[in-house]
């Protein structure tokens, strides 16, 4: 006897724990969990999954506090250059990147308070730096730490 259930658009035959033979219906839908997996989330750290989908579109504004919500920002729009902080993050491990797309104005991001950089960093149109999380590690508390820039 086996269960039928519908996972990703599919109607998937799941087996009963009682039986003995479970052919290619296991190793098929394992296959479809690890492709969703792979497609739709980012690992961050060993125990925690983020989404990705659409990245968070910004118009930043002078002085504002970024709360990381997703892998990407992309900071667009702006009135003025303008120079941003971000929240503290939330799980060890978090990545976020962030880009400017706007052709006229630069995006500034601090090497003080809770960053931890080579520098402060100024970017431009195209122009991204990726940062990650680390609560405590190593004689580092509470920072987000440089991982690479394109500048």
């Amino acid at each position: 006897m086996s269960i039928s259930k519908i996972l990703f658009g599919v109607t998937r035959s799941i087996p009963e724990t009682d039986e003995i033979d479970w052919s290619d219906d296991v190793t098929d839908l394992l296959a479809d969990i690890c492709d969703a997996l792979a497609t739709f989330y980012h690992v961050i750290g060993a125990n925690y999954l983020t989404r990705l989908g659409d990245p968070v579109s910004e118009t930043f504004t002078a002085a504002q506090v970024l709360t990381v919500t997703k892998p990407l920002h992309i900071g667009e729009g702006a009135s003025v250059a303008v120079t941003i902080t971000l929240a503290n993050g939330t799980v060890d491990g978090h990545v976020v990147r962030i880009m400017s797309t706007d052709s006229t104005k630069t995006i500034t991001i601090l090497n003080s308070g809770n960053m931890l950089m080579r520098s402060d960093v100024t970017l431009e149109n195209g122009e991204s730096i990726e940062l990650m999380w680390i609560s405590s590690s190593g004689g580092i508390t509470s920072k987000w730490v440089e991982l690479s820039r394109s500048t």
